[in-house]
């Protein structure tokens, strides 16, 4: 059995390492599921999209075509919820948050976060060129988290999960 942690330990322990595991595990991970729920039925979509980041933030980036049900949903309700598995196999890692998602339109954004996207997953190299033009299809899209739970069961076994909420 664990060791049990009183209420100040344990946000001292989120406070020292979460923010910082988080972001490790942000800068590996190439999908994430994103959560959306149907403003005419209530009922709830999830879909994998390929992640990336603009790594001066950490907000999370996507390319979808705005007529997917998830941008159709998004459109209609710009909260969400993503997950990202990082270790498929046990111990169990994984990273969850919750807040908004927006369509990014700036062209300097869209040229970092694509560089990001390029690395991660050797696709999308014409995307802020015909973006530019204005023949692109899909959309970036940006989610922007207010707060994570991290389950790391190598890292913290005995304490998962561990929350990191975002200051504005």
């Amino acid at each position: 059995m664990g060791t049990i942690l009183s209420r100040g330990d344990r946000e001292a322990l989120n406070k020292m390492n979460v923010s910082e595991v988080i972001k490790v595990h942000l800068r590996d991970a190439r999908v994430m599921q994103v959560a959306t729920v149907s403003k005419d039925t209530g009922r709830p979509w999830v879909c994998s999209v390929y992640v990336a980041m603009d790594p001066t933030s950490n907000q999370l980036y996507w390319l979808s075509l705005p007529g997917r049900r998830h941008s159709v949903e998004i459109a209609d309700n710009a909260y969400a919820a993503v997950a990202l598995v990082i270790e498929s196999q046990l111990p169990v890692v994984g990273v969850q948050a919750e807040e908004h998602v927006a369509v990014v339109r700036d062209s300097t954004l869209i040229e970092q976060v694509m560089e990001d996207y390029v690395r991660r997953h050797h696709t999308g190299m014409s995307y802020t060129d015909r973006f530019k033009s204005g023949s692109v299809k899909h959309v970036l899209y940006c989610f922007t988290p207010s707060r994570f739970s991290l389950f790391d069961e190598r890292q913290f076994p005995d304490y998962s999960p561990l929350e990191w909420v975002v200051e504005a």
